[in-house]
């Protein structure tokens, strides 16, 4: 029987080799089992999704005031995500951009972006502590508006992916219309590099 805490649903061949290690009491596989179990961390945190707040912070370093996500709606990971943003009428943000048109401020939207293709990126590595940090963004348009009490919309498709680099073409809505759209490059690093 295999222990609950190295138990992987949904991934035969480590479910397997966690098994064989156990009943065999194999300390290779034992090994083999704690690197594999490791490398699919994403499996072992069992986020489902729909997902909340919590789920978001257990794979992105950023912490209030700087999470610009309420929710991940949908995620293939290291493929596309599509996660959604209620955007506060009271943020702090709004008092000063603008105080008498209040918008959200296209950085925001572009970090916004970044923190869901990060989320898309780095939800099934087993790199725990790796940050993704801005390398370039390409091609960024503002078509609308972001106003207070919105429900922005943030989809990210990775169109390139490595040990070191991401690249991924992103899309921020609110209901039908396109508010920003943008390919964003992100270096992933060790927070202690």
């Amino acid at each position: 029987r295999v222990p609950g805490h190295l138990a992987v649903r949904g991934y035969g061949g480590i479910e397997a080799l966690v098994a064989r290690a156990f009943a065999n009491r194999e300390q290779r596989c034992l090994g083999l089992a704690a690197r594999a179990c490791k490398r699919e961390r994403f499996f072992l945190m069992d986020i489902q999704f729909p997902c909340g707040r919590e789920d978001i912070e257990r794979v992105l370093p950023h912490r209030d005031p700087f999470v610009w996500m309420t929710r991940v709606v949908e995620c293939t990971p290291g493929e596309s995500i599509t996660a959604e943003l209620d955007v506060d009428p009271d943020l702090p943000l709004f008092r000063g951009h603008f105080p008498t048109h209040p918008v959200l401020p296209g950085v925001i939207i572009m970090e916004a972006l970044a923190q869901a293709a990060s989320f898309c990126a780095l939800v099934d590595r087993a790199d725990e502590g790796v940050l993704g940090f801005f390398a370039g963004i390409d091609k960024a348009k503002f078509r609308n508006q972001v106003l207070p009490g919105d429900v922005l919309t943030l989809s990210a498709r990775i169109v390139k992916s490595s040990s070191r680099m991401v690249v991924a073409d992103v899309e921020a809505r609110v209901g039908d219309k396109v508010c920003a759209t943008a390919t964003q490059k992100y270096v992933l690093a060790r927070s202690e590099e």
